[in-house]
């Protein structure tokens, strides 16, 4: 879908942050301000589904909402499965003609891809053409944080058990003492309680900065989102043998993509085989088919929107003064660290049987490490694309072709959501969600050669 952007005339592509992430599309302007714009996908005739997996039911809540998606993940539109090596010619209808041909379902256009046969290949041997991509990927821009004062309320913080038994240690927000560097003093001495900005405040010198890790400097780091993020790599390759005669012509393609993603622990992949082929039986009667097969898998897809397991989501509220570097090294809690008894006792739900996280707060946010390493989660889809047609050729100025289409794919989610997770939901067990989707399009369509005119269709959907 990405490569309609800025090549086809009147169409608009939004495209996802993620490489193996669906699109928004627009054909000369949005038909509604609160309905589907999209527009409906045809493939050699044959109209496809665009819909998105229902990804917010992957979604399994949060500290916030538990039994509730805020988000879910984005697996793709399922047209985005296209090879784009396999693609001859695009073309975009609106309006009259859109609806003529593919009437209520072209509400908000189509977009009609060609793909590519064996017309023209060598009659001798095999033509054989290959390519070959390569894309790093870094964060184009993060947000901007301040870093003047670190996590905490009212120029207070000190770390028991990150779920307010100590002072202000389960708060998310960073209202804390000024990052100074200061070794000691992040709480007021007793009976200091002044409120407001710019008011003075006493801390108390003989008492340690007590966060996550244990006592420590309370300094501030300002490339703590930025460290979270790694160097993406997508690899693609694809190449394509075909032979063509007088009469007939055959191509096979064979593509696969790679991607290690900026999230850590992210791997996607994409396998494309398509084949095709066309005949001319005699001078009035012809044939062509396809048959596409794609394998899409990704696994541990980071989730969007305000979703617990969204890093982003994460990120907004983190400390200034975390340093993910520690959260990368410990993703566990040690067992025989007087801080885990704390935690364990302050904090309802953990069980002492089961590993605890190693993490800044335990009222709201995981440690997004642990989510990337232990957290996880699996996608896959598996889909089928193909159609057969025939044409009579009446005279040379009207033929009338028969052609049947299928369209069919499996998503299969899988989730896994350890014991001692932030998030109540679902702890200790596995979410599988699987969906199956499949459509058989039929058509009989009278069509006058010389001008490429559509006289008459009669249509049929299942599916």
């Amino acid at each position: 879908m990405s490569s309609l952007q800025g090549k086809v005339a009147g169409v608009q592509v939004t495209n996802s942050a993620n490489p193996f992430g669906s699109a928004r599309i627009v054909v000369r302007g949005a038909s509604s301000i609160l309905g589907q714009n999209q527009p409906l996908i045809v493939v050699d005739g044959v109209p496809i589904d665009n819909s998105a997996a229902s990804n917010e039911g992957y979604g399994p809540g949060s500290a916030y909402s538990p039994t509730t998606s805020m988000g879910g993940y984005d697996v793709g539109n399922a047209a985005s499965d296209l090879n784009a090596d396999n693609i001859a010619s695009v073309t975009v209808l609106k309006g009259p003609n859109a609806a003529a041909l593919y009437g209520s379902r072209a509400a908000n256009g189509v977009i009609v891809y060609t793909t590519k046969n064996g017309r023209g290949a060598p009659q001798q041997g095999f033509g054989v053409t290959a390519s070959f991509g390569a894309t790093a990927e870094t964060p184009l821009r993060l947000p901007d944080y301040q870093n003047r004062y670190g996590q905490g309320f009212y120029g207070e913080f000190d770390f028991v058990d990150g779920n307010f038994g100590g002072t202000n240690d389960g708060a998310d927000e960073s209202w804390g003492p000024k990052l100074d560097g200061r070794a000691t003093g992040c709480v007021r001495v007793a009976g200091d309680t002044s409120i407001g900005v710019g008011a003075p405040v006493t801390y108390d010198a003989t008492h340690p900065c007590n966060q996550f890790f244990g006592a420590g400097p309370w300094t501030a780091h300002p490339n703590n989102v930025r460290d979270f993020w790694q160097t993406g790599l997508m690899v693609n390759a694809n190449i394509a043998v075909a032979r063509s005669s007088d009469r007939s012509n055959v191509r096979l393609s064979v593509g696969r993509t790679n991607e290690s993603g900026m999230y850590p622990n992210n791997t996607n992949n994409r396998t494309d085989i398509a084949l095709s082929g066309g005949t001319q039986v005699s001078d009035h009667w012809s044939a062509e088919a396809s048959v596409n097969y794609i394998n899409d898998g990704m696994k541990n897809q980071p989730a969007q929107a305000y979703e617990e397991i969204d890093p982003m989501q994460n990120f907004i509220w983190f400390g200034r003064q975390v340093d993910t570097r520690l959260l990368q090294q410990n993703l566990y809690r040690n067992p025989n660290d007087p801080l885990t008894q704390q935690i364990l006792n302050g904090v309802p739900g953990l069980r002492a049987d089961a590993p605890i996280q190693y993490s800044w707060n335990y009222s709201y946010h995981a440690n997004p490490y642990w989510m990337a390493g232990v957290k996880t989660t699996d996608y896959s889809r598996n889909r089928g694309l193909g159609h057969a047609a025939v044409t009579y050729k009446v005279n040379d100025w009207i033929s009338v072709t028969g052609r049947t289409g299928r369209d069919w794919y499996q998503n299969q989610f899988r989730a896994n959501y350890p014991v001692n997770d932030i998030s109540p939901f679902f702890q200790g067990g596995l979410l599988d969600v699987g969906e199956t989707r499949s459509e058989t399009n039929n058509d009989f369509c009278c069509r006058t050669p010389t001008v490429s005119r559509t006289l008459l269709c009669c249509r049929t959907t299942r599916g």
